[in-house]
């Protein structure tokens, strides 16, 4: 890998990760009352650019099924791929795939489909419970080849993790749809490759950003990463190498890694800009308009 690779993976696989989540929840959605009929999944997709000193290195999108009915659950899935141009200094198609109900943000199951340099691997990790089959993803429209992992993973892991644990995309979830003109700051538990860690949110301002439509109103949040000490003593999160941990999850979760992230506030919520900082440099990913590829089938 060429220097320039060298530098960009970790932040730009860290802020694949981000776009691949008193507050409110996605159940003020829902409408209807026992006696209602269920309604048809609503799907919604988001698309965005990500920029390493001004190239456009990546593309990622974001999938959302709201259930039809209130205790459905709810079903997200991130996906990012490296632009032609940047695959000359590295390769990356990984998608993440999370199911929760609205209640609490809790997930059931937590999916990564992975396709790096280097590395390529299918895991499953069942929240509580053991786990069997395959995740249900049904709902979900099909990815465009360009954002599919290729050929048959070298391995396939099938885990059970503590219930009432969380994982990144949950969390990312409970911050885009939480009420921040009423909530200042909110601590959530994740748990990644056998470890428990704590994702602390920050309101710091409101300002305005420019979206595909012009230039909104959103919440500016500052989120914060730490590991949490357990009964073993360990410091280190698993090496890569010793893991076999992607390298998104490997360099995000990090001691103090930080993230900023604008949210639109109502009625879309949606996450419309994401910035992470590195040593001496940036990335920075922007919500656009979806290419071709990349538009939703209905």
């Amino acid at each position: 890998m060429t220097p320039a690779g060298r530098l960009c993976c970790p932040a730009l696989a860290a802020l694949c990760l981000v776009l691949l989540g008193g507050s409110s929840s996605p159940g003020m959605f829902m409408t209807g009352g026992p006696e209602a009929q269920p309604a048809a999944p609503r799907v919604q997709r988001l698309t965005y650019t990500i920029t390493f000193l001004g190239i456009p290195v990546a593309r990622a999108i974001l999938d959302e099924v709201q259930p039809g009915q209130p205790d459905g659950e709810w079903i997200v899935r991130g996906a990012a791929r490296t632009t032609a141009f940047w695959e000359q200094f590295t390769h990356i198609r990984n998608s993440y795939i999370t199911r929760f109900r609205a209640a609490g943000f809790q997930p059931s199951v937590y999916e990564r489909r992975i396709d790096q340099k280097g590395l390529r691997f299918r895991r499953t990790e069942w929240y509580g419970r053991e786990g069997a089959g395959d995740v249900d993803i049904s709902p979900l429209p099909p990815l465009s080849p360009r954002y599919t992992a290729r050929g048959e993973p070298a391995s396939v892991d099938v885990l059970s993790v503590p219930a009432g644990e969380g994982n990144f995309f949950s969390a990312l979830w409970y911050m885009r749809y939480t009420d921040w003109d009423r909530t200042v700051e909110a601590t959530l538990p994740v748990w990644l490759e056998g470890q428990r860690w704590q994702v602390t949110i920050r309101r710091v301002g409101v300002g305005r950003r420019r979206a595909p439509e012009g230039r909104v109103e959103a919440w500016k949040l500052i989120c914060r990463l730490n590991r949490l000490a357990d009964e073993t003593g360990a410091e280190e999160f698993p090496s890569q190498a010793g893991s076999g941990t992607d390298h998104i999850t490997h360099h995000l979760m990090r001691e103090n890694a930080e993230l900023t992230v604008w949210i639109a506030r109502q009625p879309s919520r949606r996450p419309i800009a994401v910035s992470v900082s590195m040593a001496l440099f940036q990335v920075s990913a922007r919500l656009r308009e979806p290419f071709e590829d990349e538009r939703l089938p209905f």
